[in-house]
């Protein structure tokens, strides 16, 4: 038999409009109006859900009760006439998103600027049996939100996201499909599961996520919940009015049960893939994720060691990417739970091999730290506030609660200088800080934005500026600050972020 040969993907042919699933109006319309939906409720409890509940109710609550109601269908309507005139499509080199609605709106992107085709399913939509489907473009102006969220039945969802993957040029198409070809739903989820073979980079067991949960919470959260705690059982036997004062106690122990129960439900079989040119990271317990990046819009690496988990030597992994991360806590994806170093260091070098360089154990690890010249204005900049401190307290006739408030803000400006750390390397440049918890970013100098640059009188005698980088990313990744380093070094970040944009504008 005469083997079958790959057809060459086909741009500038048309996908079939089609619309989101119906469940996308009802979702929609239970997110706007669960307020509304919870007064009625309210109310039928109220009137006690009897035959002659309307009788039971004064003419006001009748009034109000047909308004909700009548919010409530209004919303459903409109959502349900936004839903039957949006189209989705693709055009040869374009994803569409059509809405023939009153105020009609046409919204295109270019394919290659598709920065994550992200696929999610919320407990709402596996009521329905529907998947969301999350599109990102590569833009500083829609960094911390989803630019387009669709809702598919899991075929649809599925298919379409290879369907964009193709068609982005990130991936050769799946046999047999041609990157601008229509199919059935059969044949696309045929197409999607021929795709490339994937390479299992890590998975983490229920210990392993575990372990993540209870290392990543915040010291300040576990010094309430101890507080609380305390005073729970301090109360205990007290009198009622004093067992009121315990539960407002108790309530401190609350943030970080939850913060550490969510991460728990949310990292269940966590997984990281590599398939061609694109990150896969699937998770999630009730609700899943499952995102899909491309590779050479990575824009940062980010290496993160909490205060409770350096205790144990482990560190976690992140990836800056515009599209990829939780817009509602605005967090960059981990790509790698808490594990080792040595871990870490292999899943980045399997992913972005340049990226492993300033990682524990890479080339150039570990970071220079601040030079000891720079300790000098550090300690000026946190001495000036304790001074301040320490004369009120004379002034109060608490000198020694001063006095210790300036010691404790001097360590801090010692600190500071301590754990700052900077390398400039050929193409990418490493920033590291954090005094209790560790944060270090490792980033391509062509993904820079914006340098900023600062000088007092001190640090100016000294040679030395301290100052920022921006990228494109999610606004708590977005400014990445460097603390007092010899100026000859900003002048050559400076310089590289030009060479970098040069040769970017050659290239293109």
């Amino acid at each position: 038999m005469r083997r079958a040969l790959q057809r060459p993907p086909v741009r500038g042919m048309m996908m079939t409009k089609r619309r989101c699933h119906y469940s996308m109006f009802i979702i929609s319309t239970i997110k706007s109006i669960w307020a509304v939906l919870t007064a009625i409720i309210f109310f039928l409890i109220d009137a006690g859900l009897s035959r002659d509940m309307l009788s039971g109710m004064s003419r006001t609550q009748i009034l109000i009760f047909v308004a909700l109601l009548a919010m409530a269908l209004l919303v459903l309507i409109v959502n349900f006439l936004r839903w039957r005139k949006t189209f989705v499509y693709v055009e040869g080199d374009n994803f569409v998103v059509d809405r023939r609605t009153i105020n009609r709106s046409k919204s295109t992107v270019k394919l290659s600027t598709i920065a994550a085709v992200n696929v999610r399913q919320g407990l709402l939509e596996r009521l329905f049996g529907s998947y969301r489907l999350q599109l990102d473009i590569n833009s500083a102006a829609t960094a911390n939100k989803t630019d387009f969220d669709l809702v598919f039945t899991k075929r649809e969802a599925h298919a379409l996201r290879a369907r964009l993957i193709a068609d982005s040029g990130q991936q050769a198409a799946a046999p047999g499909l041609s990157a601008g070809g229509e199919r059935g739903g059969d044949q696309l989820c045929q197409a999607m599961e021929s795709a490339p073979a994937a390479d299992m980079l890590c998975a983490f067991s229920f210990s392993q996520v575990m372990r993540h949960c209870l290392l990543s919470l915040q010291v300040s959260g576990i010094f309430f919940a101890a507080i609380g705690i305390g005073g729970w059982f301090w109360n205990s036997g007290a009198t009622a009015g004093a067992q009121i004062s315990s539960l407002a106690l108790l309530m401190a122990f609350l943030p970080p049960l939850y913060q550490m129960v969510t991460p728990f439900f949310r990292y269940q079989n966590f997984r990281v893939l590599k398939r061609g040119g694109y990150l896969e990271v699937t998770y999630g317990l009730i609700a899943t994720q499952h995102y899909s990046l491309p590779l050479d819009k990575t824009n940062a690496i980010i290496i993160r060691r909490p205060m409770l988990a350096r205790f144990f030597g482990l560190c976690s992994g992140e990836i800056v990417n515009v599209g990829m991360g939780d817009a509602k806590e605005n967090q960059a994806p981990l790509f790698c739970l808490l594990t080792t170093p040595a871990e870490l260091r292999r899943v980045i070098a399997a992913i972005a091999p340049a990226f492993a360089e300033t990682a524990e154990g890479g080339r150039a690890w570990p970071l220079p730290r601040s030079p000891r010249q720079a300790l000098l204005p550090a300690l000026i900049s946190w001495g000036l506030p304790g001074l301040a401190a320490l004369l009120i307290g004379i002034i109060w006739g608490k000198w020694w609660a001063g006095a210790a408030v300036c010691v404790l803000l001097l360590l801090a400006g010692y600190l500071q200088w301590r754990t700052k750390e900077l390398v400039l390397l050929t193409d990418k440049i490493g920033i590291s800080s954090g005094i209790f918890a560790k944060r270090s970013i490792t980033a391509d100098y062509a993904k820079l934005q914006c340098l900023t640059r600062k000088q007092g009188p001190i640090s100016r005698y000294l040679g030395l500026s301290r100052g920022s980088v921006t990228m494109l990313a999610q606004s708590n990744n977005l400014l990445n600050p460097i603390g007092y380093f010899p100026s000859s070094q900003f002048d050559r970040i400076g310089e590289e972020m030009v060479r970098a944009g040069e040769h970017k504008r050659g290239a293109v």
